[in-house]
């Protein structure tokens, strides 16, 4: 962990989550963890999005991110049944846990659910009115 001062807006989140949260600690769930273990044991930035805008949350307020075990490596680390550290992609540490899958539904999961229907509406590709059609008639 760095001795680095938080910055004024790493206080401000953490400020503003605790009037809103209370005692309650956020937990955060999502496909990618912050962190993406390598076949050399290392632990490098994860890709996308979401999580470079959720770092700064769970870094200022303490919380657990817990996201899908999408690889081997992920997989064994869901197994060992700890949460690591992000100590080493962030000032202020967070916990991290692998959620571990099933490959085969997670591929179903991903493949046929997620990125071909939910990425597109959530992004308002289609016009939601008439598409998609996802029923047998």
């Amino acid at each position: 962990m760095s001795s680095t001062e938080p910055t004024a807006a790493h206080l401000a989140i953490g400020r503003d989550a605790a009037r809103l949260l209370g005692e309650f600690s956020p937990i955060i769930l999502s496909n990618r963890a912050p962190l993406t273990p390598t076949t050399d044991g290392r632990l490098v930035p994860g890709a996308g999005g979401l999580v470079k805008a959720l770092t700064s949350l769970a870094s200022a307020t303490g919380a657990t991110w817990v996201s899908a075990a999408r690889t081997d490596a992920e997989r064994e680390l869901a197994n060992a049944g700890a949460p690591i550290s992000s100590d080493n992609e962030s000032d202020h540490p967070f916990p991290i846990v692998f959620a571990p899958t099933d490959p085969e539904a997670y591929q179903l999961h991903y493949s046929v659910i997620s990125n071909p229907l939910i990425w597109f509406a959530h992004h308002y590709l289609w016009n939601i009115a008439l598409e998609p059609v996802i029923d047998r008639g």
